[in-house]
């Protein structure tokens, strides 16, 4: 729903709700070993909502605040893979906060948008090994933030011609980590998570 209750001025927000349903059969054995067979099913519901204000300040210079939350629900886990076997994965949340300020100039040959960002994220789902089993699973991993700034720019000086850049500054580390885990410590950078990124 949008509500624009004065001049370039425009509310937004939504609300979604989410049931996910999941069964799973899991069958082990192998030569001269008793097969075993487990089966289960997991449940997850989820509301997810976001609030969004824009105000232009000009017809070209538009500034925005948004804040939104996300869900995704874990994966039936068999009891021979899970830290805590036969528990699967409780849904990963995230809540994430943005500002920035969007322009367009010389009939939309320049662009120029600016942001700043935060995500708290809660029960974040990574892959992990039984030691005991040796079987790979998905297990939540912790608590982590995310926190950065991006700057995009692009500039058409002729016809068919478009040159543009962006820059990103983003510190992503986990908060907390479950004990369970392996290969994860709190404070550092989140892998595959670089802290410049710059084209």
């Amino acid at each position: 729903m949008t509500w624009k209750p004065a001049e370039g001025l425009d509310l937004a927000a939504g609300i979604r709700s989410a049931r996910d349903t999941q069964s799973y059969t899991s069958v082990v054995g192998g030569a001269g070993l008793p097969t075993t067979d487990e089966s289960g099913q997991s449940l997850a519901q989820v509301t997810t909502w976001l609030a969004t204000v824009r105000y232009r300040f000009a017809p070209q210079v538009m500034g925005y605040a948004r804040v939104a939350t996300g869900g995704q629900p874990g994966a039936p886990v068999g009891p021979e893979y899970s830290i805590q076997p036969g528990v699967p994965p409780i849904i990963e949340k995230v809540t994430t906060s943005e500002s920035g300020v969007k322009s367009e100039f010389l009939d939309r040959r320049l662009l120029f948008d600016f942001s700043v960002y935060y995500m708290n994220w809660k029960n974040i789902q990574l892959p992990d090994t039984n030691a005991a089993t040796a079987a790979s699973y998905t297990a939540n991993g912790g608590n982590a933030t995310t926190k950065g700034l991006e700057l995009a720019s692009s500039i058409s000086p002729i016809q068919n011609l478009t040159l543009g850049g962006n820059a990103a500054y983003t510190r992503a580390a986990f908060t907390s980590v479950n004990p369970g885990l392996q290969y994860v410590l709190p404070g550092y950078q989140l892998s595959n998570v670089p802290n410049w990124a710059v084209s």
